[in-house]
Formats: C-alpha cells, structure tokens, sequence
C-alpha cells in the first residue's frame, strides 16, 4: 500500500499520535529477554487448577466494568476489565470523548487516521482503567439497514481488512487489548428485536473465506489482536460460538493465536464450544464454570484444551503489556482533552462525503449580511446500543456555523433527537411535526443559503425498519427545497448508513453526507462548507434506491425466514455484495462505492504495471491536481480476473490516499500479491491463481475508472 499523506491538521494529529506510541510503548516481541509467549507459559505452569479455571469466564457482574475477571495476585496476573467503545467509552460512562463512528473514519479511507483514531480510543479506555476494548466491529455492511453497520467499516473485505488493521494496532499501542467483532457473518441485528440470536446464515464457503473473513485476517491475524469477539449468530446450522468449522478456521487456517470470547451469553454449551475453539465466556460462568470443570473431570474437554485457552490470555496480556505497564486509571477519571476533541474534529472534516456540489454552491463565502437559515436536526451524532456514547457536548450545526460565519444573519429551527444508550426502536430520528415543516419553510424562504439537516441512527438489537428518513423527514426536505433558492441550499444528511432520496432530483445545489460524526458534528461542518477544510471523505458502502433494489431483496435474504427455532437468512447473493452485484447487473445504484466529490479536480495519467516471477504486481500511476484548490484523492485499484476465476466483474485490491496542492502531481503504487490475486477453490485445492488475462483498474471510484492495463498471469502465458 502506497504511504498516506495527510493535510494538516490531521496530518500533524496523527504524527503526534504515532511518536508518542514509539516513544512510550515498547513491541514486547522485538526486545531482548523473554518472549510474551515463555512469560506465559513460565505463569501458567505455576497456576493451580482453581486458578485456570478462574480465567476463562467472567465474573457476572457488569459492574465495574461490562465484563470483569478476577486478579491472581499471587501471581502477578491483573484483572481483565472489559469495556465497549466503538466510537468512544461506552455502556453509560461518563467523561470521554464521542468521536466520529468506525464507518465515519472509514470514509476517510486512510489506514493513518485510522490508527490514530484507535490509538485515541486507546488512550481513553485505559485511562478508565479498562484493557480490553470490545471493538473495533469489521464485519462486512452485508445489509444496507444493519442497526450496527455505524460499528462496522465497509461492504468491501480489502478496505476493510486494510482499516481494521491500522485501527487495531492503534488500540493496542496504548496498552489495551483489541478485541474485533463479532466473528462471523453477524450481518443484521433483526428481525425484530435481537432476532439475531437465533439468526442462522447459510452461507458459501467460499463467501466466508473470499468476503467475511478478511476484514479479520487484518484486524486479528495481522495486528496481532489479543481478542476476538464470536457472535450470537448461527452459521451453516452450528452457533458461532461453539462453531467447528468457523473457529477451525480462524485459529487453524488464518492462524490466530489469541484467545475467543463470547458476546455476552453466547454460548451455550460448554463441551461443544470448548472443543471448537471458545477460550473465554462472557459474562458469567454458567457454561465454563462448574460446566467446564465437570466436562474436564469426566475426559469430555482435556485439560490440555483448557491449558490452550489460559495461555492465550496470558501470552496476549504479556504481548500488550498488562503486565508491565502501571498507568491503568479508573471510571471516575476524565479523559477526553483539547487533542482529542481536535482529532474527533479532524476525522469528522476527513470522513464527511460530498456528494453534490451544482453550480459550484461550496465553499460558501463567509460575507457580512449574509442571510443564513439553520435547520432540521441539531444533534443526531452517534449511534446506540454497546456502541453508544454520552458525549459532555455536542457542537450543533447553528453552534458551529455562527461561529465561522461571523457577521451573518443566521436564522434557526431545530429538532432534536433523543439520544438512545440502549436497544432502541428500528427508526431512531428527530420528531418532525407539521408545525415544524411550516416554520422552517418560512425561514428558507428568507434566507440567501439555507442549510437542511436531516438524520436517522440505528443500534445494536434493531435493524433500521426501511431505508427512509422517515415520511415527515422526507416531506420536511421537499417542502423547503420548493421554496428556497434551489441552487442556494445545502442538504446535510446524517445517518448510521445509506439513506433513501426521494427528492434527490430537486437538488440543485449541494448534498452533503456525514455518517455518525461524533460530538464535533458542528464545527466540522462549518469548516466544511466554508472551505476551511476541504472534503475527502469516499463512501465506504453503495447506497441503493432502496431495499427492493439491493442484493438483498427477497424475504429469505433479509430478514430471513422462519425454520423452527432458527431464522434462516440465505446468502443467496454470495460474493454479489454491494458494487459488485451493480457491476453483474450492469445498472447504477442511487450511490456507489467509494463515491465522493472534492473542492478540486484530479487526472490520472501513465499507468504501469509489472509482474514478478511469483505471480504479485505493482500498478504504479501517476496522479495530478488539476483544480485551483489544495485536495486530498483516494485512488482505488481494482483487478478483474479472467472467467475462470468465478468472480465478480471487479474487486478492490488495493487503495490509499494523496494530498496534492494545485498543479501538483505525485506517483502512487499499489502492490499486489499472489493471495490477493488468488481464488478460493475449495479446502483442498485452498487458494490459487487462475491462469489467463487480468485487468488492472485505476479509479476514483467503484464507477468512475480513469485507467486500466491488462496481465497475464498463470500458465497460460
């Protein structure tokens, strides 16, 4: 992957985060003397049988921290706290600081803001005295209404093996265990409420390996995760936490080495997910408790199994230094700062998409007597569920645009949403009467700029019930756009995920997109739209028109269906996620993948592509600034293999990120190896490369390709 060059001021944000993390923290795998591994297994060989056991379950209680597990003070060994926080400290703590959601710091596209966004999360968590963070989330966005897709990165399993990466090596260079989720195919929350815990996904294997297991190859193989969180789900018939084929897979084939905990209960039994692979149930210990000490002594788990699982708690607490390190806090301690409110900024600015920007609306001019109308949603930032947030403060769109306009006329009518801590209901959106919708129109039609909030979350336990705003959202954007000047409004929409557009085409001026922005939501969107900041954010998802028009469109897909005691959901679609089931179908969506405009213009030219002798490339390309203003491009390679192959008409391999100041040019490359160019056939043929013609695409986006090169690759050169 090409290096990532930033603009300020996250450039110098993330800088920062990083030296500190070499200055401070040290690769216990790298330093002389003992490694994390004979550490562990020198504590473990003096641990009493009662004191194994004592590790590999929870307490019960949710309190201190979600999850807790005694100490061993007679043998040095700290207790685990365990605590959520996608987006910023969770499960009703207090102190921290709301950032923009994972799926916003996906649309940044940048594996360095991504680290830093976990190093801060770090940060944060152990200063409360937790070290294990339950997150990031790296499923595949499988379902455009999933409750939780503002936990998760990305519909593509290539961006998001990349980002979950960096995020998950960010975590852990603070001292706190990392742990992604929810291993595998957690794809919906429903149907209905927590239908998901008798959700069983039929599903390929080869749909496993080639798109749902990556983006934990990445955060969990590759960074080196202390953790892995199995889910509540059910895949091919066999739950996911006591899942042969899935853990087998995880452990054996992608050669994790930490240890497996439950989502909280599931697991449900102690024999059957002991042998598959669980290490750690969550919260209590009604299956690994007695349960577990019962199967031991009656030679159904060997001690041995039990042995594995301490080890790789033990070996991943040495390896992140719970051991050695000193400075844990507690819940009382206020942890957010001036630099990460700054960094919650940043990444708000870096993830925000532009999606429409007619007649050249943006930047707007800052001029005295300008008459600016704020209206619709004030405070729709974060999501619910385990990954929500109480934020100290939230800047609101009017708090942060007049300050930045200063001199203006601003004008303002909110609606506020009421913030959801828990499992909430399937539409969670401001309340918009028809009082509201009447004052706001005679506000726009004074206004020279009027600037539309609208907004919907979602949450852990619910899927969104339809892709829609809501009626009265929708209603409210057609209403004030058919009186205020049409080229002078700007539409800001705020949501956990894709949205519906029924009014799109009225439109004439701009569309801007935030996805979950976190307690800066304001002032990020003044610096945006007056050009303080320019946009670079790309859309980590393709948005359809809606649900009937998606890859998910029939009852047996989503929600799925009922088959006794399970819900069968069928993956019918197979790899046909997202851009991929468009490019079979050879329409448009309503957005697509990796889709964001900017304040500048950028040409692709002289793209080069080599070969080596093991069957890897590297596409080399050059990129220029052809605008008037300093921009940032994501450049996007995908690769389209030849028939034989089986597979999509294109898949990103490879993407990364370029800040050029006008007239600026700069060469990117993009590596490619024979894994990442390689099938999966099926167990025993594994991975291959399919002989015959490959294509080498460079685009802006999943639609917008501006170069391709074609190579033979295999035997059939």
């Amino acid at each position: 992957m090409a290096t990532l060059l930033l603009q300020q001021p996250l450039a110098l944000l993330a800088l920062l985060v990083m030296l500190l993390v070499m200055a401070s923290a040290s690769d216990p795998l790298n330093s002389h003397g003992p490694t994390p591994a004979s550490r562990a297994a020198a504590v473990l060989a003096k641990m009493t049988r009662e004191e194994r056991f004592s590790m590999v379950h929870g307490t019960g209680s949710t309190s201190p921290y979600v999850g807790n597990v005694p100490a061993i003070p007679r043998l040095g060994v700290p207790a685990l706290a365990l605590e959520d926080g996608p987006q910023g400290i969770a499960d009703g703590v207090t102190g921290g600081t709301c950032f923009p959601s994972v799926m916003a710091v996906a649309s940044t596209w940048n594996a360095t803001s991504s680290f830093a966004f976990g190093a801060a999360l770090g940060e944060e968590q152990r200063r409360k005295g937790t070290n294990v963070m339950l997150g990031p989330g790296v499923c595949i966005a499988r379902v455009p209404t999933g409750g939780r897709n503002f936990e998760y990165l990305s519909e593509d399993p290539v961006h998001a093996k990349v980002l979950g990466k960096a995020m998950v090596q960010g975590i852990q260079s603070q001292g706190v265990i990392a742990c992604p989720k929810h291993f595998v195919a957690n794809n919906q929350e429903g149907p209905g409420h927590n239908g998901r815990l008798v959700a069983n996904a039929i599903v390929s294997e080869r749909a496993l390996r080639e798109l749902y297991y990556p983006p934990f190859e990445g955060a969990a193989v590759e960074a080196r995760a202390g953790s892995v969180m199995c889910s509540y789900n059910l895949i091919n018939g066999a739950y996911a936490c006591e899942n042969n084929a899935t853990l087998h897979a995880l452990k054996d084939d992608l050669g994790y080495r930490g240890w497996v905990v439950t989502d909280w209960g599931s697991v449900t039994s102690p024999v059957a997910s002991a042998l598959a692979g669980l290490d750690q149930q969550m919260s209590g210990a009604s299956a690994f408790g007695l349960p577990l000490q019962a199967a031991v002594a009656a030679g159904k788990v060997p001690q041995s199994r039990v042995d594995d699982m301490v080890l790789r708690m033990l070996t991943a607490m040495f390896d992140v230094g719970l051991f050695d390190r000193h400075d844990y806090g507690n819940l009382t301690n206020v942890v957010t700062s001036p630099a990460h409110r700054q960094l919650a900024l940043a990444l708000a600015d870096e993830s925000a998409v532009l999606l429409r920007n007619r007649k050249q609306l943006l930047p707007l001019a800052a001029k005295p007597g300008l008459r600016v109308a704020v209206l619709g949603d004030a405070n729709t930032v974060h999501g619910a569920g385990s990954g929500a947030v109480i934020p100290a403060d939230v800047v609101t769109p009017l708090e942060g645009i007049a300050r930045r306009c200063v001199g203006c006329t601003v004008s303002n009518y909110s609606v506020w949403s009421v913030p959801c801590s828990s499992q909430c209901s399937q539409r969670q959106a401001p309340v918009v009467t028809d009082d509201d919708i009447a004052a706001m129109v005679t506000l726009a039609k004074t206004a020279d700029v009027v600037i539309l909030n609208v907004a919907v979350a979602s949450g852990e336990g619910y899927d969104r019930l339809d892709m829609s705003l809501g009626a009265q959202q929708d209603k409210l954007v057609a209403a004030v756009l058919a009186v205020s000047p049409p080229s002078h409004t700007v539409v800001v929409v705020r949501a956990s995920g894709g949205v519906s557009m029924p009014w799109l085409d009225a439109v004439e001026g701009a569309l801007v997109f935030q996805l979950m922005p976190g307690e800066q939501a304001g002032n990020s969107l003044a610096n945006l739209l007056f050009g303080d900041s320019s946009f670079s954010g790309k859309l980590p998802f393709t948005t359809p028109r809606n649900l009937s028009d998606s890859w998910v469109a029939t009852t047996e897909q989503f929600p799925g269906v009922q088959n006794g005691k399970t819900i069968d959901i069928t993956y019918s679609e197979d790899l046909y996620v997202g851009y991929r089931f468009y490019d079979k179908e050879v329409r448009d969506p309503l957005w697509p993948f990796g889709f964001g405009l900017s304040y500048t213009t950028f040409s692709y030219s002289k793209l080069s592509v080599s070969k080596s002798s093991n069957e890897s490339l590297t596409a080399e390309f050059t990129i220029a600034n052809s605008g008037a203003r300093d921009g940032q491009e994501v450049y996007q390679v995908y690769v389209s293999f030849p028939p034989a192959a089986k597979e999509p008409p294109k898949l990103l391999k490879g993407f990364g990120k370029l800040a050029l100041t006008p007239g600026q040019s700069k060469q990117a490359s993009v590596s490619l190896s024979a894994r990442e160019l390689s099938v999966w056939l099926d167990a025993s043929a594994g991975w291959q490369v399919m002989p015959g013609t490959y294509t080498i695409l460079v685009g802006s986006s999943a639609v917008d390709i501006h170069l391709s090169q074609t190579v033979v690759l295999g035997n059939s050169s």
